[in-house]
């Protein structure tokens, strides 16, 4: 599996929730919301979870894969700043 997950560089933890859905379908927002574009809808969509640095482990853990952490940093290819990371996932060989 290769994959991205928008990792915040100051947070540690796998995962955080920023957001709940309620059994009534209401939400309760556990930080302050903020929301990612949306071309089917103008007003975004909810971000409920943020992902950290220990996010490859939890990988790893959930799907028995062995994960290998790609950063990038290419000026010609106008890949800069955060959220560079890329996940190589591979099933782990049966011995």
């Amino acid at each position: 599996m290769l994959s991205t997950f928008p990792v915040r560089k100051e947070q540690v933890a796998a995962v955080e929730a920023r957001a709940v859905f309620d059994e009534d379908g209401s939400v309760t927002h556990l930080k302050e919301p903020q929301y990612h574009g949306n071309p089917i809808s103008p007003d975004g969509s909810l971000v409920t979870v943020d992902y950290g640095y220990e996010i490859h482990q939890r990988v790893a853990e959930w799907a028995q894969f062995d994960v290998r952490t790609y950063r990038f940093n290419d000026k010609k290819h106008s890949i800069l700043g955060e959220y560079t990371e890329v996940f190589l996932c591979r099933k782990r060989a049966r011995l």
